[in-house]
Order: C-alpha cells, then structure tokens, then sequence
C-alpha cells in the first residue's frame, strides 16, 4: 500500500513539474518571428488564404487606407487587407499609394468586414 501511494505521489509531481514548464513557457512573439511564406500579389494570396491561419506571411501591395486608433496604426491594403502595427514598433513612414511589402501573422477572413486580417505587422521594405 505505501509503494502505490509512493507512485502516485511522483506520479502527481512530475504532472505538477511538466504542467508548471508548459503554463511558464513564454508565447510566441510573431513580431520577430521570420516570414514562413511570401504573396507576390493579393490574388495569390487570396485563392490558399484558408492553409495560412496563425503563419507569419509577407503580401505586397499598395496602401489604400491608414488608420490611427492609439496605440495602433491599421494599414489597409488593396482594400481587402487589414494590417494593424503596434505604433512604437513601427520605423518607416506610410503613405497611401505606397507599394510595400508587410509581414504579419495572418489572423483569418472576417465575414462581418470582408477583410484580411493580420496582427504583430511590421514593413519588410
């Protein structure tokens, strides 16, 4: 009876250690993270847009819209294309018209806005 209670009390803390590493591992901060895959275009992004939720992707296109909703700046491109930027992460001056290339961890296709929409954005050139 004392070996099974042994057991189970190793068993429980070895739970409890494994648990503790998993819950105080740090997130992932996509801001830093490469780009997995790169769009020359929004319509080639738009025809596999659904195998890309949660990846970090770099799209070209041209500005249409800016936004400023502190702390964050949105970036609309091709109208479709919503890109939110921390404002104190972000180096470069935008302007619409602009062709750039933006990375961002693509978040999905909202049906209420019909948008593309991606977060921890930053300018790739």
């Amino acid at each position: 009876m004392r070996n099974a209670f042994k057991i189970i009390l190793v068993i429980f803390l070895l739970g409890g250690i494994v648990t503790y590493y998993m819950i105080s591992k740090p997130a992932n901060d996509y801001y830093d993270l490469e780009s997995e895959y790169f769009f020359e275009s929004s319509s080639q992004f738009i025809d596999v847009q659904e195998k890309y939720v949660s990846q970090v992707i770099e799209l070209k296109g041209v500005i249409t819209e800016i936004t400023f909703v502190s702390p964050f700046m949105n970036v609309t491109l091709d109208d479709y294309f919503h890109f939110s930027f921390e404002i104190d992460r972000s180096q470069k001056e935008l302007y619409k018209r602009d062709e750039v290339i933006i990375k961002g961890r693509y978040e999905g296709f909202d049906d209420l806005f019909e948008e593309y929409t991606f977060t921890d954005c930053s300018v790739s050139q």
